[in-house]
């Protein structure tokens, strides 16, 4: 591996990181069942399907450890509805659009992701 790919991964760990716990701040409850504990941040539109969407938090969608489980592991329709009702269409609109948004997947790409989030 190179030193810039070995950058690269650094950085998009770190984003994946502060996107998170940015995600958990800003929702501190699941948005299924309403707990305040064990949460963790699901992308709605998972991470490989679009770049653009990555670290953007309106993708973010906050989740108790087993409604996340429940999501990945048994494809809980009725979690995916209740978020989809919850956000509107709006919200919908936007997601569909942006993620046919391409990215180039740059260090500088990633720094600025950071200092978005960071910002948050």
């Amino acid at each position: 591996m190179t030193e810039y790919n070995k950058k690269l991964k650094q950085a998009r760990n770190r984003a994946d990181k502060i996107w998170s716990e940015t995600a958990i701040k800003l929702h501190p409850r699941c948005e299924y069942c309403g707990v305040r504990e064990n949460l963790q941040a699901h992308h709605f539109i998972p991470r490989s399907l679009s770049s653009a969407l990555r670290f953007d938090l309106k993708n973010a969608v906050v989740l108790c450890s087993r409604h996340h489980w429940l999501w990945h592991n048994r494809a809980d329709g009725e979690i995916y509805a209740k978020i989809v009702l919850g956000r509107g269409q709006k919200w919908a609109d936007y997601i569909k659009r942006k993620r046919k948004k391409m990215v180039k997947l740059t260090l500088g790409w990633y720094e600025k992701q950071i200092k978005s989030l960071q910002a948050k």
